[in-house]
């Protein structure tokens, strides 16, 4: 997610057409998880969710989507052999979302909350599909109707390791949660001499905070 609000910035710094590309749901075997995300734009794009033809049809998709400047949010689902001709042999659900101001804005929120170090959850809804939500660490969830939203929320805001999930409730709804913060094992280092921030350069390429 980290790596998402640095791109998404950057398409909006930039003003440029994109759609942000989600793996929403995962059925057999897949080349990526769930929350696996690519950002598209004309020319160029941030991300994968597995390569192979299912990342070629996803590009072809969001190109699709913005040569068509109504075009809103929508799920697909690909059968990868069948359709696509992949090993993997199961089905991949992706959520195509234009970069509107809304999703900006949102990502933008996001990158405030993980930049002061709080934790955060962007909820996406799926079925059916709504506008994404952002919750804080702390903020009273309760214009969530559905209790078990809550609750997952609640759940992952408190997660050791908390990773992106689908949530589907018992009313038919479907949601995409993605907590916003660093979860890279921390490392310090004491002393700012010459040593030190050599160290500290080597290491900066690596998985640390």
């Amino acid at each position: 997610m980290i790596e998402l609000m640095r791109a998404i910035s950057d398409v909006t710094a930039a003003a440029g057409k994109a759609v942000l590309v989600t793996m929403v749901r995962v059925r057999g075997s897949t080349p990526r998880e769930v929350g696996a995300w690519m950002l598209i734009r004309k020319d160029s794009f941030a991300g994968t969710i597995g390569g192979g033809n299912l990342e070629l049809k996803a590009i072809d998709q969001a190109r699709e989507l913005m040569a068509d400047g109504d075009a809103g949010a929508q799920v697909i689902d690909y059968p990868l052999g069948p359709a696509l001709g992949q090993c993997c042999g199961g089905v991949a659900s992706l959520l195509f979302e234009p970069v509107t101001d809304a999703l900006a804005l949102h990502f933008a929120a996001l990158k405030a909350e993980h930049d002061a170090g709080s934790h955060a959850v962007s909820v996406a809804g799926l079925s059916p599909l709504r506008e994404r939500v952002l919750i804080p660490e702390g903020r009273n969830v309760a214009a969530l109707v559905e209790a078990p939203l809550r609750e997952a929320v609640s759940q992952l805001v408190n997660a050791i390791e908390p990773a992106p999930e689908r949530l589907e409730t018992a009313e038919g709804n479907a949601y995409l949660l993605q907590p916003a913060w660093d979860t890279r094992d921390r490392l310090f280092l004491f002393g700012a001499g010459h040593v030190g921030r050599a160290i500290a350069a080597a290491l900066s390429p690596l998985e640390f905070r």
